[in-house]
């Protein structure tokens, strides 16, 4: 009895661990800017509320996903439908600037406790719902974008680094 408390008291303590880091290690990444920019058009309403650089990597159930090349920025966003009907929202609508280049985001987060990814980059949101969502870029080193765009919202980005 006292053998198999203490084998789930480890297993326990493992799966806490695991957990705490992949939390931390989740959370990591330099605030590039945290003062929330609203944009509202065509009955959406978008809050950029926070940009970083990094984490440079994305945990999935099969693996890490990494940039090709450079590194991910993050664009921590609340997106809300202000419409009297359920409507979709595709995020390969939404892109930053890099030298007159558009860069669309390379993954799209739903921003809960695990990762988990928006299918297709594009869901439905019902009348009045808000979601919160990490979009992910993977964009170049040593270089910062100026603005986010998705559709007819436009977002200045005054990045510090």
């Amino acid at each position: 009895m006292a053998a198999e408390r203490t084998h789930l008291q480890r297993q326990l303590g493992l799966s806490l661990a695991v957990l705490v880091t992949s939390l931390a290690t989740s959370a990591c990444g330099s605030v590039l800017m945290s003062t929330p920019v609203t944009s509202t058009a065509k009955q959406w309403n978008m809050q950029v509320l926070q940009v970083k650089d990094g984490p440079n990597s994305y945990a999935r159930g099969d693996g890490h996903c990494v940039p090709d090349s450079g590194r991910f920025l993050w664009v921590k966003i609340a997106l809300t439908n202000q419409s009297g009907t359920a409507r979709a929202f595709n995020y390969e609508r939404c892109d930053l600037d890099d030298d007159g280049q558009r860069i669309l985001p390379s993954l799209v987060d739903m921003d809960k406790v695990v990762n988990i990814l928006v299918s297709d980059k594009e869901e439905t949101l019902q009348p009045g719902e808000t979601v919160g969502r990490n979009m992910v870029f993977a964009y170049p080193p040593r270089s910062y974008p100026t603005r986010l765009v998705c559709g007819e919202l436009t977002f200045p980005l005054a990045l510090t680094h």
